[in-house]
């Protein structure tokens, strides 16, 4: 099966993707407790990781985008999806 993706710009900074074959939806996304489980999980990673780190923004510089890319992973054993993002 052949993927297909739904891009869904929030605001100027932030892009939100959407696989089209795990049938989700923005408000699904955003009203649903596991997807917000599953972003802050992902922002405590990359929190704990220092990947990043907040900082004041020079005189001309630009901020970066963020991405958040939404999935239903398949679990074993006949367990439901889990979520990541």
């Amino acid at each position: 099966m052949e993927n297909s993706i739904t891009v869904c710009e929030m605001d100027e900074q932030s892009i939100l993707i959407l696989d089209e074959n795990d049938n989700l939806q923005y408000d699904d996304v955003y009203n649903d407790p596991n997807w917000i489980k599953a972003m802050q999980s992902k922002y405590d990673s990359i929190t704990w990781n220092e990947t990043w780190e907040l900082m004041l923004l020079l005189l001309g510089k630009q901020t970066i985008t963020t991405c958040w890319v939404f999935k239903l992973k398949p679990s074993s054993h006949d367990l439901p999806p889990w979520h990541k993002a």
